[in-house]
């Protein structure tokens, strides 16, 4: 098949032959109802706006033999940590791969992986897979993103590699908004903020329903030190996107850790009683204890507030009650340390194996641990000779900001308990 390039929707006349994705791909499918809610599901993913698991369930409504339906559906399910039914439409998907096409099966296959819980098997059968199907974008973005296979591979070059990937694939894209989300977001992670601005901005003026680009252009501006001008394009976009969406907590985040560079206490912990606390967060819950935590612990760094933790730590305790990434892990330990339930922090670590970040992941933890003890030298000590290793513990560069900004306001303690008065 003659490969598409550019934002072709699909290949208009060949409907009629087999149904295609939005990227030219055939799909194992008799029925065009089906493909097209389908192409509408995937979009919705990509986008991370509402609706996607209604239209993946009326494509299977459609052809309850569509395999890929099934596959896009669990991952929208995994997303949202609906394991249980996560596994159940993978499971059937895969039983499904009969009449699937080998594309579709591999498709499946590196989707099932992911949902398995087994991302090193899953990024070792994705790559191979791109060499064949470059365009094949569901899998494409497991890799991707804050929260992708290479973010929480544990490498230290983690961003580099994800970008390099991107360069690779780019001439298979052309212009197209979804992948030019992620190749401009690349491109600010792994530092080239000029290049990161301007293609992320392009993939909004193509489609400004796009979370994911919006989220993008917020790190940015994080990134370029811009929170005005962060502040001003996130509140003017938030307001066309519904409160209960993947991403709405996440970039009122970004907006509260501005409100907190601008010395403005209040207003980030209003921003957190509006959408940040687990009782009113609708995310997906990696990204409700992340930012309730990572929030709540900077405020803490100030010296300026007593919080309450309770909520915080409860609702980890309950949606990760086994050992997870180890990006949640040190969330976790964040939020068991500023409620002070520090034997739980020491429980939780004895049981988390050797994580793939190495030591950093421990140190990282127990330095929450005796921070709250108020032993600053110890948190010194802990955090010190891992810094160039914070970036193994996943997320983004504003996510991980926290980890230095511990170690500076620990140092800033220890220092002043020396100081002679």
């Amino acid at each position: 098949m003659t490969r598409l390039t550019g934002p072709t929707a699909h290949a208009p006349g060949l409907e009629s032959v087999m149904p295609m994705d939005r990227y030219g791909l055939a799909l194992a499918t008799a029925s065009p109802d089906a493909a097209a809610q389908y192409r509408e599901g995937v979009d919705l993913i990509l986008s991370a706006y509402p609706g996607a698991e209604a239209c993946l369930r009326a494509a299977i409504a459609y052809d309850e033999n569509f395999a890929l339906a099934y596959a896009a559906l669990a991952r929208q399910l995994q997303i949202f940590s609906r394991l249980p039914e996560a596994r159940q439409a993978i499971a059937r998907a895969r039983a499904l791969g009969g009449g699937a096409s080998p594309r579709e099966r591999v498709h499946v296959h590196v989707l099932g992986l992911v949902i398995d819980g087994q991302p090193g098997k899953a990024f070792d059968a994705l790559l191979p897979h791109l060499d064949a199907f470059p365009r094949d974008v569901l899998p494409l973005s497991l890799a991707l993103g804050a929260f992708g296979l290479y973010s929480f591979s544990g490498r230290a070059d983690h961003d580099a590699a994800r970008l390099a990937l991107c360069r690779k694939l780019a001439p298979h894209y052309g212009d197209d908004w979804w992948f030019l989300t992620h190749l401009g977001w690349s491109h600010t992670e792994a530092g080239d903020l000029a290049a990161g601005e301007c293609i992320t901005q392009r993939s909004l003026d193509l489609r400004r329903e796009n979370a994911h680009g919006a989220h993008a252009l917020a790190h940015f501006f994080s990134e370029a030190d811009e929170g005005d001008a962060g502040t001003e394009f996130i509140e003017d976009w938030l307001s066309g996107y519904d409160p209960g969406a993947t991403l709405y907590a996440h970039l009122s985040w970004h907006r509260a850790l501005w409100r907190l560079q601008a010395n403005d206490v209040e207003g980030a912990l209003e921003l957190y009683a509006e959408a940040l606390r687990p009782a009113r967060n609708q995310a997906p819950p990696i990204n409700v204890i992340s930012d309730a935590a990572s929030l709540l612990w900077r405020i803490c760094l100030r010296e300026e507030k007593d919080v309450d933790w309770a909520e915080v730590h409860a609702y980890g305790k309950v949606r990760f009650p086994l050992p997870s990434a180890h990006f949640v892990e040190w969330h976790l330990a964040m939020a068991a340390a500023g409620a002070g339930e520090l034997e739980a922090l020491d429980q939780r670590l004895a049981t988390l194996a050797d994580p793939p970040p190495g030591p950093v992941l421990r140190n990282m933890c127990i330095a929450f641990k005796s921070f709250a003890e108020r032993d600053y030298e110890t948190t010194v000590d802990l955090l010190e000779p891992m810094v160039s290793q914070f970036v193994r513990l996943g997320g983004s560069g504003a996510q991980r900001a926290v980890l230095q900004e511990t170690l500076q306001a620990a140092r800033q303690r220890r220092n002043r308990a020396l100081t002679p008065i």
